[in-house]
């Protein structure tokens, strides 16, 4: 939905009515959001995957580790040991942070109207990147529009501008006024009279004489 100049959008509209309530909007939402295009990009789906597999790697590691008779002095055992350990803590952190990932998807998605048992992560991140996106550049656009009917309100009027290009060409290039027509015609009446007196009015003009016949 356009405007008649066809350059806004409601879209616009609505950037207004946010940058007039909350000033710096746009400047807010890159730190708000700050990881939002790099979460649109990642597969809910592949790390969930991803995950699932490491989960199940180290449950097969432990199990090889615990077949191996306690006492028995092995370098290799003890290292698995150690990287077990740290792999599984640090799994056990992506894993937190994803179901709390889960939970505020949820919850965003239910304050937007969608139904949190049926709500897609990867979609719900995509229209979310998509918006905000929109949304920014519609700020950007509105200030530059801002700026430019400052820039335009700073000029003096269309005819105001006129009036100052004539000004150095005002004794040429303006017409008399009624005042002056008068005089002008004064002056001629003035000037056929006294030709009139002189007698410089009534000269006779010389005829061509007409052709003889031959």
């Amino acid at each position: 939905v356009k405007d008649k100049t066809g350059r806004k959008t409601l879209l616009h509209y609505l950037a207004s009515l946010v940058e007039a309530k909350v000033p710096g909007m746009r400047h807010q939402l890159d730190k708000e959001l700050p990881t939002l295009a790099s979460a649109s990009s990642v597969s809910h789906q592949a790390l969930s995957t991803e995950v699932s597999a490491m989960r199940k790697g180290l449950t097969d590691l432990q199990k090889t580790m615990d077949m191996i008779p306690e006492g028995s002095a092995n370098s290799f055992i003890d290292s698995m040991a150690s990287f077990h350990e740290k792999v599984t803590e640090e799994l056990e952190q992506i894993t937190c942070s994803i179901e709390e990932m889960r939970q505020l998807v949820s919850k965003a998605g239910s304050y937007l109207g969608e139904v949190a048992e049926t709500l897609d992560v990867e979609e719900f991140m995509g229209s979310m990147h998509s918006f905000v996106s929109s949304f920014s550049r519609a700020l950007e656009e509105n200030e530059r529009e801002k700026a430019r009917s400052l820039e335009v309100a700073k000029r003096p009027p269309k005819g105001q501008r006129r009036i100052q290009l004539q000004e150095p060409h005002e004794l040429t290039s303006r017409k008399p006024t009624p005042a002056e027509d008068d005089t002008n015609a004064t002056n001629i009446v003035d000037k056929l009279i006294d030709s009139m007196m002189s007698g410089k009015g009534f000269r006779r003009r010389r005829m061509p004489r007409p052709a003889t016949a031959q």
